[in-house]
């Protein structure tokens, strides 16, 4: 009966679409409009959270870090408050690298933004380069495609070896081997030990591409930090068997014993952790995910008295056909579940035609544009799932109207 039932309602339903063809498409559109604004939103959303989570898990949620400046989203962020903190240095790197026993790994890192590099006859300018200790690969997932990087005794002797992104590779020695070549950086020479494999844009461009990574003591020798461009922190990664904040609290005692502050007086230091920016960035894409929903469900509250329009419609024009199945016996729940599913059948329709549209404008995007835009099996379940719930809402009072009919009232109402 279900069988039958199904593909009878599917054949009213088709019929109905293709008798009425502009009826149908119009009542459609609302279905289709708010399903494609809906899932556009959605499917923008989740690329580009994941994209940006991505970024940030290179970095590790574990991983503390000690900055002069607070990770914090608020409107009233009191700025001048931490204006006149002192940066964390490379001297309080080594205080506390060997103090810190709940710590697995302590790094020191600084960078700016180099004017011009050069290699030969070729240049590069406004390049990020970043002075680090020797435990930076810790820090930081990275991969090296040729070459090393460089040894604990190249950063302790202060070393002016290098590691270049691919960008830099491609530019600067256009398809030679770059492994023991030097090039022209911060007013003076460094020599290519290694190559970073390549990991393409991302949201926050802090890809290793476009990057340049030399030991920090000849780094900071030949850098001046007191520009806007620069920065200064200290990363600490704990022990796989000590918690968190056990190792946050031992961290925060040693630099306020580092730098001296009386008991009762505020931190001149701030403590950070990646978490921080992901839990704001998740909490800003829920926003917009609300916000979406309520634009499109706007549309979709058009397209669901579209549906029942439609339905009313056909329950009035087949009200002798009605009439005649109830006289045959046709029980009032077949007549009810018979309009119930062309209903849902139509919604579905507009829906599939909404989710259509997306993976076409999705498709083109990735086309033209590294992006990478994806169409989640989440968002076309939703998609999905709305037009169906849609559809039956529309369809509860002309199929009532239908299962309640009088079939010798209905009949003589026909003729």
């Amino acid at each position: 009966m279900f069988q039958t039932l199904f593909l009878e309602s599917f054949r009213f339903a088709w019929q109905a679409l293709v008798a009425n063809k502009l009826r149908s498409l119009l009542s459609l559109l609302g279905i289709t409009i708010g399903i494609f604004s809906v899932i556009s939103v959605f499917t923008l959303v989740d690329s580009w959270e994941y994209k940006i989570n991505q970024s940030f898990a290179k970095f590790g949620s574990e991983i503390l870090y000690i900055q002069k400046w607070p990770m914090e989203f608020k409107d009233d962020y009191p700025w001048w408050k931490y204006l006149s903190r002192p940066l964390p240095t490379l001297r309080e790197f080594q205080r506390i690298e060997n103090k810190l026993e709940s710590a697995e790994a302590v790094c020191y890192m600084a960078a700016t933004r180099a004017n011009r590099v050069k290699h030969g006859s070729f240049e590069m300018k406004d390049i990020r380069v970043a002075g680090v200790t020797s435990n930076y690969p810790i820090m930081r997932e990275m991969d090296i495609s040729e070459g090393r990087f460089p040894a604990s005794s190249e950063f302790k002797s202060g070393s002016r070896v290098c590691v270049i992104g691919q960008t830099i590779k491609e530019d600067l020695f256009n398809g030679k081997n770059p492994i023991g070549q030097s090039i022209s950086l911060l007013n003076t020479k460094f020599v290519v030990v290694g190559v970073f494999a390549k990991e393409g844009e991302n949201v926050l461009d802090n890809t290793l591409d476009n990057q340049i990574v030399v030991p920090a003591i000849p780094f900071l020798r030949f850098t001046n930090l007191d520009d806007f461009n620069s920065e200064q922190l200290i990363m600490v990664k704990g022990k796989g068997n000590v918690p968190y904040d056990e190792m946050k609290y031992e961290v925060k005692g040693e630099m306020r014993s580092l730098r001296k502050l009386r008991p009762g007086k505020d931190d001149n230091f701030a403590l950070n952790n990646m978490s921080m920016v992901t839990t704001f960035i998740s909490g800003f894409f829920q926003q917009i995910w609300i916000l979406g929903l309520i634009i499109g469900g706007f549309a979709l509250l058009v397209g669901g008295f579209g549906i029942a329009n439609i339905m009313f419609v056909s329950v009035w024009e087949r009200t002798g056909q009605i009439g005649i199945q109830k006289a045959l016996g046709a029980k009032s729940q077949f007549i009810l579940l018979q309009f119930l599913f062309e209903s849902v059948l139509l919604s579905l329709a507009g829906g599939i035609l909404g989710l259509g549209f997306v993976s076409l404008i999705v498709f083109a995007i990735n086309s033209f544009t590294d992006w990478g835009i994806f169409l989640s099996l989440k968002n076309i379940l939703i998609s999905t799932g709305i037009s169906g719930l849609i559809g039956l809402l529309a369809g509860l009072l002309p199929a009532a109207k239908a299962a309640n009919m009088n079939p010798v009232e209905a009949i003589r109402q026909n003729q």
